[in-house]
């Protein structure tokens, strides 16, 4: 009779753990399972450089993504020896804390990337004119950081700053680059 009472109670015990993990599991962080894109546009850089950065993300669960980003330089000036002209790159992004416990991927976040680019080599003749002496390209890799903010609209802040280093031919293309903005953009 011991041995049965011991099993019913050990068998109720695992009941209710199991219970109690599962409900523990249902209240955490709920991703919205019909919303898993973002596309965002660099407001700042547009305003400040004449340029353009779309960001595309695709959420992969509560706390991590993989995206994609262009950049086209829209401005004529020269202002450095190495004038970026397009970017193309591809990214990771791991949400670490956020102050909205209730919405997925917001808070801060680090991000580990890549990047082609293209742009235009210049050699300075004097302080006001300079002359064209070829084109570049290079691949990086980067890190950058940043927080995200959400709306219940599934709108979208993002600031974010970082930079990487350039992999291949550093005599004609520049060493490092930086990457940074302040996005808007929409879930859907």
């Amino acid at each position: 009779m011991r041995y049965l009472n011991f099993k019913l109670i050990l068998g109720l015990c695992s009941l209710l753990l199991s219970i109690s993990i599962r409900a523990q599991d249902s209240t955490s962080v709920e991703v919205n399972s019909t919303r898993f894109h973002e596309l965002s546009f660099d407001g700042f850089e547009a305003l400040v450089t004449p340029s353009i950065e779309f960001n595309y993300e695709y959420l992969l669960d509560k706390e991590q993504s993989i995206g994609t980003y262009m950049y086209k330089n829209l401005n004529n000036e020269i202002n450095n020896n190495y004038q970026e002209e397009f970017s193309l790159g591809l990214f990771y992004r791991n949400y670490l804390y956020s102050h909205q416990p209730t919405m997925s991927h917001t808070g801060i976040f680090i991000e580990a990337f890549s990047q082609f680019s293209l742009g235009e080599r210049f050699r300075f003749i004097n302080l006001t004119e300079s002359e064209k002496i070829g084109n570049w390209s290079n691949f990086g890799l980067g890190l950058m950081t940043g927080y995200k903010w959400l709306t219940q609209y599934n709108i979208l802040i993002q600031i974010n700053i970082g930079g990487g280093l350039f992999t291949f031919n550093t005599k004609k293309t520049p060493d490092s680059f930086f990457r940074g903005g302040l996005l808007l953009g929409y879930r859907f």
